[in-house]
């Protein structure tokens, strides 16, 4: 073995090992693999029942069955139907329970308000017959239908910011945007809604479009003014009144009307039927300014009565039992 100097480096030349050497390595780590890995296919019949099925028996005695689903592919047809299916509309889930399930299918409806959802058990277990005491066949559970009802962006928005304090120009900006959400109060009052109404003012109190429009806009011109009062007559309408202070040092300002309370019409599930919601309308003088905001009325209420009716319709248009909550994992 010689050394020479490369670029004021020692260079040391190392021998390879011969082919000879490497083969036999190769060869002693291959018997070795297949010693250790090496199993026996053995079949396995569970007692009672007669079934049996493949297993792998390794050599220190430890025993895995074989997955019948590794045969799927070699079957003219699958064993048994299994898979979810995610429908987009009510219709497409109900058209879908009546196609695959039969009367022992189960749907499962989860009322979860941010997150409501039915699901549908195709092959649920058959029904015990409790007066022979016998219980029904057992099935996979393994083909299912799934709907999550998709909530409406009116829904949303509103209930993304219900209770929440904003500022003048915050109020006003959201008043702008949902205007078109803003709903007649109409003749007639359920008798929940008939109290709320009551204990804020009575109908007189009640702003529609146009009060809503023009307190969006009063808004907007005082915001940088300062608030000298903000209270609540006996007629159960607010007044706010604003000065503003100019170069001149003369005053100026304005009052601006609050309502007490408003309605919406909206839809609770997406291209669903509307809802008539109330609202009551507060407001408070801070430090900071006015602050404003609105507490929607038994909104759980509309939800409640919304998929309570589409679970109805379900149950009216499949033979499918219908149970809240969810299924077996």
């Amino acid at each position: 073995m010689a050394d020479e100097i490369e670029n004021g480096l020692a260079v040391i030349e190392v021998p390879s090992p011969t082919a000879e050497g490497v083969g036999d390595v190769f060869k002693a780590t291959r018997e070795f693999i297949a010693d250790s890995l090496s199993a026996t296919i053995v079949e396995v019949t569970e007692p009672g029942t007669d079934l049996t099925v493949l297993a792998l028996l390794d050599r220190d005695g430890g025993m895995a069955p074989i997955p019948a689903d590794v045969f799927d592919g070699a079957r003219g047809a699958p064993r048994f139907r299994r898979g979810t299916a995610t429908m987009t509309a009510l219709a497409s889930f109900i058209d879908h329970v009546n196609r695959f399930g039969d009367g022992d299918t189960a749907v499962f409806a989860d009322d979860r308000r941010d997150s409501p959802k039915l699901t549908a058990v195709l092959d649920y277990h058959r029904q015990d017959n409790v007066l022979e005491g016998e219980h029904g066949a057992y099935r996979h559970g393994k083909h299912r239908t799934t709907f999550a009802f998709p909530l409406s962006d009116e829904w949303k928005a509103w209930q993304k910011v219900n209770g929440t304090a904003m500022t003048m120009g915050q109020f006003a900006l959201f008043l702008e945007d949902r205007i078109g959400d803003i709903a007649i109060a109409g003749d007639e009052f359920p008798d929940d809604l008939s109290r709320f109404v009551a204990v804020n003012g009575g109908e007189d109190a009640i702003a529609d479009y146009a009060t809503l429009i023009e307190l969006s806009r009063g808004l907007k011109v005082f915001e940088q003014a300062n608030v000298e009062e903000a209270n609540n007559l006996s007629s159960g309408e607010g007044h706010i009144r604003f000065s503003v202070e100019h170069e001149t040092r003369g005053r100026s300002g304005g009052v601006v009307k609050v309502p007490t309370m408003f309605f919406i019409a909206i839809p609770i599930f997406n291209k669903g039927p509307f809802y008539r919601i109330g609202a009551r309308l507060r407001y408070r003088k801070t430090a900071e300014g006015v602050k404003f905001w609105y507490d929607l009325y038994r909104a759980d209420r509309s939800f409640d009565h919304a998929f309570a009716e589409a679970v109805d319709k379900v149950r009216a248009e499949t033979p499918a039992a219908v149970f809240y909550g969810a299924p077996e994992a």
